[in-house]
């Protein structure tokens, strides 16, 4: 079963998201702000496979917590991470999220459908071990 971090602040969207993700077989963790997510990886780096994250939320967008992500990743020797990246924001280009880490970019609102084959995506070994040489993911 593969470990999703998902954060959003919208609680509506989080919670439509986990439990389409549980129905899925995936076992999603939610949690809905930058620094939640932060404690949840610092608690248990090993512990997910992917993290989809919002980009607007109020402590913090999420190429802010992909950078933060990144940055500890080569100060606590964590595994890599692949991120996906959902908004409704017009200003956020594929090229801004790939620069940030992001393997995927996907448009709010979304299908579900989406969101799985990204997360499927991310999950692929072959992304995981390229996107770790190069220290993106």
């Amino acid at each position: 079963m593969k470990k999703i971090l998902v954060v959003d602040d919208d609680p509506s969207v989080l919670a439509v998201t986990l439990c389409f993700l549980a129905h899925r077989n995936f076992e999603a963790v939610g949690v809905t702000g930058v620094r939640e997510a932060v404690d949840v990886l610092c608690r248990e780096p090993d512990r997910f496979e992917v993290m989809v994250t919002d980009y607007e939320m109020p402590d913090a967008n999420g190429i802010k917590l992909a950078a933060m992500v990144r940055a500890l990743r080569v100060v606590q020797t964590w595994p890599a991470l692949p991120m996906i990246l959902m908004t409704g924001s017009g200003e956020v280009t594929e090229e801004m999220a790939r620069s940030a880490g992001f393997c995927a970019l996907l448009r709010k609102p979304c299908r579900m459908s989406e969101i799985e084959a990204a997360i499927r995506l991310a999950c692929d070994a072959e992304f995981r071990i390229e996107n770790a040489r190069s220290g993106e993911a």
